[in-house]
């Protein structure tokens, strides 16, 4: 069925429900997943707004236009792109801009907003295009990560990066990524990735793996020219593991538990340092303007709420409340000598006001924006990570983006906390815990209803518990469907029948 028979089915569909731009939709192939999604429903592009209301109901049929006017946005930064680069790298706070065929910005998506679910499966071409990844390679050994930015904004590609570099260290090779923002931030050389390599994922046994469904991994296995792909497990990090796959194009997020990764502690520490000139700009700000010449005691906190507050349904997303923080900054604050508050959130206009009776400082207060020549970068997310990292006492939300402030903090005596959804604040030690707190999603579908229903008023209230039972957990279910889907149709797009790869590896090991 042509593309053109469905646009003004859903332009009517979106007019019926109060949306009133003709926002259009130029994607085939997101046409088609729409036009799946609503055949399953009994639908065709001859159904009335009435028809559709009947079949899905109000709150289906306001999901359905959601995901459409989603669709829409992510065509409109599609069409700001050069031909020979994809958009999916991940970001914290800016649009992406596309200079030269270097992306410059980030955007300003979730890693679950529908926008970004188009990218699954995405890569950046490597610079020989041509070569597949079943051709022998004969050069020097390389790890590559072809869909580097994929999975995660600026915290999960720093994990990425460090786990990468580790991996490489390994196994005496070099790595090869696309360009990302960190490469101008920490001075990094990689090169760009020159070919395409058979493909090796992290162990679905992790828990921030729910991407690896068995629809992934059938269109990872299908680019992989059909060939296995092993799975690789924290214990083959280990300084004697043996036999590590190389010349391979590594995916997963390696969110593991950080005592595999305390062995390489300085080289990640060294990493992760600014380049001179940024670090001794930010650096200067904070020794005047917060630390006051060392007078002060540098007390952080990191709120994260944004998509955190609609997505109660996963295993880690949950809001801690300002409360807890400031229960604790009330237990803490007669402790330490002369503390200063400083507050980074994505809402910070929100949370700011809460912390009042501590006079909190943010890096807007103190005027630490990039130098002039990292402007470009649209590194926003920068300032707020770096003065985290410098922070003696530090208190963060669930987040990859502070927790990896916490592993590059090489501060003197340092103390980290983290909010638990269950324990309110806990002391960490950011080099022997888990990246992110998950919760048990192994129970009863109903054990875990409850889970998630308790978490909720616990930590936003009655309001935002309705709101995520009336509208935010089904959507966050018809997400999952519409990943499955977006994958199912980009596979059989492909002439080539997937075959899903049998694990290869040794039987996973638990990590401690």
């Amino acid at each position: 069925m042509e593309k053109g028979t469905w646009i003004p089915f859903l332009e009517k569909l979106a007019q019926s429900n109060g949306h009133v731009e003709n926002v259009g939709i130029r994607s085939r192939e997101k046409i088609g997943i729409l036009e799946m999604l609503l055949c399953q429903a009994g639908l065709d592009h001859a159904s009335s707004p009435a028809d559709v209301r009947e079949k899905l109901g109000d709150d289906g049929t306001e999901l359905i236009v959601r995901f459409y006017q989603s669709m829409a946005e992510k065509d409109d930064k599609d069409s700001l792109t050069s031909e020979s680069m994809t958009i999916s790298s991940i970001s914290d706070e800016e649009e992406l801009n596309v200079e030269g065929g270097k992306s410059t910005k980030y955007k300003k998506e979730t890693e679950i907003a529908l926008s970004r679910i188009f990218s699954l499966g995405n890569v950046t071409p490597p610079l020989n295009a041509n070569i597949a990844p079943s051709e022998p390679y004969h050069g020097k050994p390389v790890i590559t990560m072809t869909g580097f930015g994929e999975l995660g904004r600026f915290g999960n590609q720093l994990l990425q990066y460090a786990f990468l570099r580790c991996y490489a260290k390994l196994v005496d090779a070099e790595v090869q990524v696309p360009y990302w923002v960190g490469k101008d931030l920490f001075g990094l050389q990689d090169d760009v990735v020159q070919r395409a390599l058979p493909a090796v994922i992290e162990t679905r046994e992790t828990k921030a793996n729910s991407t690896f469904t068995d629809e992934f991994l059938q269109y990872i296995t299908q680019s992989n020219d059909g060939m296995p792909v092993p799975e690789i497990d924290p214990s083959q990090l280990s300084a004697g593991a043996k036999d590590l796959p190389v010349n391979v194009d590594i995916w997963g997020w390696f969110q593991w538990h950080t005592s595999v990764y305390i062995q390489f502690r300085e080289s990640i520490q060294d990493l992760f340092t600014p380049v001179p000139s940024l670090k001794n700009h930010f650096d200067k700000i904070i020794d005047e303007k917060l630390r006051e010449n060392g007078k002060r005691t540098v007390v952080g906190c990191h709120l994260r709420l944004g998509d955190y507050k609609n997505i109660a349904a996963s295993s880690f997303g949950y809001v801690a409340p300002t409360q807890w923080y400031l229960e604790w900054l009330e237990e803490i604050w007669p402790t330490l000598e002369n503390p200063v508050l400083f507050v980074a959130s994505d809402e910070v206009d929100t949370v700011l006001r809460d912390f009042a009776k501590f006079r909190p400082i943010t890096s807007e207060s103190l005027g630490a924006e990039l130098p002039e020549s990292f402007a470009d970068l649209g590194a926003g997310m920068f300032p707020d990570w770096y003065i985290l990292s410098q922070c003696d006492v530090l208190a963060i939300s669930n987040s990859t983006f502070s927790f990896s402030a916490c592993m590059a903090n090489q501060r003197a005596n340092a103390r980290f906390f983290r909010a638990h959804y269950a324990d309110k604040m806990v002391e960490i030690d950011p080099w022997n815990t888990d990246v992110i707190v998950h919760r048990d999603m192994n129970k009863s579908a109903l054990a875990r209803s409850v889970d998630t229903l308790r978490i909720l008023y616990d930590t936003q209230g009655s309001r935002a518990l309705l709101q995520n039972i009336f509208f935010e957990i089904p959507y966050y279910g018809l997400r999952s469907m519409i990943m499955k889907t977006v994958l199912l149709k980009k596979l059989m797009l492909n002439s080539q029948p997937p075959q899903l790869a049998k694990a290869t590896t040794q039987p996973q090991a638990a990590v401690a």
